[in-house]
C-alpha cells in the first residue's frame, strides 16, 4: 500500500538544514496529503520547503512533489 508523507524543512540563504526536518503526517492518498500541505501557513515561505513524498511498502521515497 502506498503512503504519502508531508514534511517540511528550513532553508536559510538557500542552504538546507537536515536537522530542521519536520514530519507533519502520513496519509493514505495524495489528495489528502496535498490538501494538508497546502494549508500550512508560515511567515516567510522563502525560508521553508514543504514536500509530499510518495512512499512504497518499504517506506522508500518513490516520488516527490514540492508544495512550497
Amino acid at each position: 500500500m502506498k503512503q504519502f508523507s508531508v514534511e517540511m524543512s528550513l532553508t536559510l540563504g538557500g542552504k538546507y538544514y537536515p536537522e530542521s526536518d519536520i514530519h507533519i503526517g502520513t496519509f493514505n492518498n495524495f489528495k489528502e496529503a496535498f490538501t494538508v500541505a497546502n494549508r500550512i501557513s508560515v511567515q516567510n515561505p522563502k525560508l521553508y520547503e514543504c514536500y509530499v513524498y510518495e512512499l512504497n511498502e518499504n517506506y522508500e521515497i518513490v516520488n516527490t512533489t514540492r508544495v512550497f
